[in-house]
């Protein structure tokens, strides 16, 4: 996958490509964020009235890490959100302390995006996300 940190925004968007590929009826919507700790996407699921379901955060081998990133996920956990986090295989470990250490909420869905891109049929969805 070459330097994710660089490659975020076309990894983002071949995300989204996936995703209406296995159901062109959901709304998606997806936007690419740059910090001190480097870029991530998010993908958004919204049904038809445009009410977000759910969100996927594509991280890339540090964005993962700013401080406030688990304070976010909660929040959209504690708001009804499904959250799915991808991260670098080679970080996941870490990703997934630093979830427990800093208290992140047990739904949030922690995943590598290389399985991911590989397998996207089977990425999970949001719930009340269905497949077409």
């Amino acid at each position: 996958m070459g330097n994710m940190a660089a490659n975020i925004d076309m990894i983002t968007q071949e995300m989204v490509r996936n995703i209406r590929r296995r159901g062109p009826c959901l709304c998606l919507d997806s936007i690419v964020q740059e910090s001190e700790f480097g870029r991530w996407g998010v993908i958004l699921y919204a049904e038809y009235d445009f009410k977000p379901v759910g969100f996927h955060f594509i991280e890339s081998e540090t964005s993962w890490k700013r401080p406030y990133a688990v304070r976010q996920y909660n929040g959209l956990i504690d708001d009804g959100h499904c959250v799915i986090v991808l991260v670098p295989r080679r970080v996941l470990p870490d990703a997934a302390r630093m979830l427990k250490e800093q208290g992140g909420r047990s739904e949030i869905r922690l995943y590598a995006f290389e399985d991911a891109m590989r397998k996207s049929q089977d990425l999970p969805r949001p719930e009340g996300v269905t497949k077409t």
